[in-house]
């Protein structure tokens, strides 16, 4: 079809040409081919170690085929301009680039919205009777509630989180500290939705053996065409001015700073119960499962450790669903930031954000703001969110069942919210990002790739020198401007090698359950934008060597 990229030149040789087109053809997709082959410059973007180091030029660090990115040659600056013309409500997102899908206002009582942790005191972590301290960067293993009361979803569950600084939020200008969080659900009220993981499960099964053969091969070039299209395309604009309310977080700043009302104080003593009852739950049913264990670990030469593989064997069966989330938090009175970690009052109101991405059993993007509070009781330190806006959209990665709302309730845990709708207007729509929509849609999902071994997609050695590079990649400049398409391109190929450290990060519980597709494209190019260069690795990703602290269960 008609493209607005301007294609000169040779782009492949013909070896490469005919490599791609072979497996192209053997899965059965040669109608891809003239949609597919512009885009495959990017071919070896996670495999090319010949040029990693800081002396290369930054456009052929680890892929010396970036070169030929300039063959596109104009620039995407004002690409919705072939739509100007086109207009869209207020809440509209653009899941393909140009076709809008809104999401409509809901206003409803109390917290659409709810969330604690129960965060042990160890690792670093102090409280006295005033604040609390928390280092950067160190896992955190907490308990969590989640209560998103809204779309009728109750779950019980453990979250590995790690805290950072946060120079720069896509949220919130006020944003002053980062969470990155893997959401394990061990229990949760209701049935879960699974289509999205059916229709992978489906589609796997359905292509067999040739067709993976040709995902994995075109795996690159897939991942490095999704990632640019949630670039260039703005997606993650679009949902944030459809999932922001102004009004609302007006009202939060000006409640910032003061003490918990009696409503906020009682919702979290009402999740502290249902806390430890579904903890319960769970205990219980880890016992079961051991004592029906006992037997066969008898037998073993090592009681101890075989009773807790299976207790680790059990837990990962438990695990029905899991979610890649972030939450910020701005600045308030006594929140100080140090070298290595921040100081937070206790007992206070601050004004926060989250972001949630869930991959299995079904794809669904949340953003979210209300108000966070610390507080202690006994020897443990508690985080409740009440949020007071939630933007809920599912099937994101398939734009004809894309669908969502954005629900209002709350603000001080009391009076329901009854100001009109103050989201801003949505951005044009993307010429630029419907023509990458369309060529990474020709190429087969390899449904393997998240689920690969760490220690293969990313030995020390790798780890190491992807910290250094990333460290001096500025990944900003694609936020704070239009980018041209060779920012584009040497920015998404350049994170299709960050990923392959990262897939413990996002990848689900339930193997192969997904690929690599557009909510995960947003969910980690956020949080690189929002990392601090010099540890966005080691803040998102795992050096294998270390352990993979994203999926771990210890407790």
């Amino acid at each position: 079809g008609s493209s607005p990229f301007h294609l000169q030149g040779s782009l492949l040789s013909i070896t490469e040409t005919s490599h791609i087109t072979t497996y192209l053809a053997m899965a059965g997709l040669g109608h891809a081919l003239a949609c597919v082959i512009p885009f495959v410059i990017l071919t070896s973007a996670s495999h090319d170690d010949d040029c990693m180091s800081e002396s290369c030029p930054q456009a052929m660090r680890g892929d010396k085929v970036l070169q030929r990115s300039q063959h596109l040659g104009s620039s995407i600056v004002n690409d919705g301009n072939l739509l100007e013309n086109t207009t869209a409500p207020v809440g509209s997102i653009f899941p393909d680039g140009i076709n809008p899908v809104v999401l409509p206002r809901k206003l409803v009582s109390g917290y659409p919205t709810e969330v604690l942790y129960k965060i042990p005191v160890e690792g670093g972590i102090s409280v006295n009777e005033t604040h609390a301290y928390i280092p950067f960067f160190s896992t955190i293993q907490a308990e969590v509630v989640r209560h998103m009361a809204a779309i009728g979803s109750y779950e019980y569950g453990v979250a590995n989180i790690k805290v950072s600084y946060n120079p720069m939020s896509v949220v919130s200008n006020k944003a002053i500290l980062g969470f990155a969080e893997k959401l394990h659900t061990l229990v949760h009220n209701g049935a879960w939705d699974t289509s999205d993981m059916d229709s992978a499960l489906a589609e796997r099964k359905h292509g067999g053996e040739t067709m993976e053969v040709a995902a994995k091969e075109l795996r690159a070039q897939r991942n490095a065409l999704v990632t640019a299209f949630s670039l260039a395309s703005k997606l993650m604009h679009s949902l944030g001015r459809a999932g922001i309310d102004d009004a609302v977080i007006a009202a939060l700043r000006q409640a910032a700073g003061g003490k918990p009302s009696k409503a906020m104080r009682k919702r979290g003593r009402k999740m502290m119960k249902d806390l430890r009852k579904k903890k319960k739950v769970v205990k219980k049913a880890v016992r079961a499962a051991l004592k029906a264990a006992d037997s066969d670990c008898k037998k073993a030469k090592r009681y101890r450790k075989c009773l807790r593989e299976k207790k680790r064997e059990f837990l990962l069966k438990l695990r029905s669903s899991t979610a890649t989330n972030c939450m910020h938090i701005e600045r308030v009175d006594g929140l100080h930031i140090g070298p290595e970690g921040f100081t937070v009052p206790l007992e206070t109101k601050i004004v926060s954000y989250r972001g949630q991405t869930v991959f299995s059993p079904i794809k669904r993007f949340s953003l979210l703001s209300g108000t966070a509070r610390f507080y202690t009781k006994g020897s443990k330190l508690y985080l409740w969110q009440g949020m007071s806006t939630f933007e809920n959209v599912v099937h994101l990665e398939t734009p004809t069942k894309t669908e969502g709302q954005f629900f209002v309730g709350t603000v001080d845990g009391q009076n329901p919210w009854t100001k009109p709708d103050m989201r801003l207007a949505p951005d044009t729509p993307s010429s630029a990002g419907h023509y990458l929509y369309n060529m990474f849609t020709q190429i087969p999902t390899d449904y393997t790739y998240l689920f690969s071994d760490p220690k293969e997609l990313c030995p020390t050695s790798k780890f190491e020198k992807l910290s250094n590079l990333t460290a001096n990649f500025d990944i900003k400049l694609l936020m704070k401007s239009t980018p041209t398409q060779d920012q584009l391109m040497e920015a998404s190929a350049f994170i299709g090698q960050i990923l392959d450290c990262s897939v413990t990060f996002l990848n689900a519980d339930a193997k192969y359950t997904h690929g690599f597709g557009v909510t995960e494209a947003v969910a980690f190019a956020h949080g690189l934008i929002e990392a601090v260069p010099e540890t966005a690795l080691d803040f998102l990703g795992v050096d294998p060597s270390k352990g993979d602290h994203w999926n771990e269960l210890s407790g």
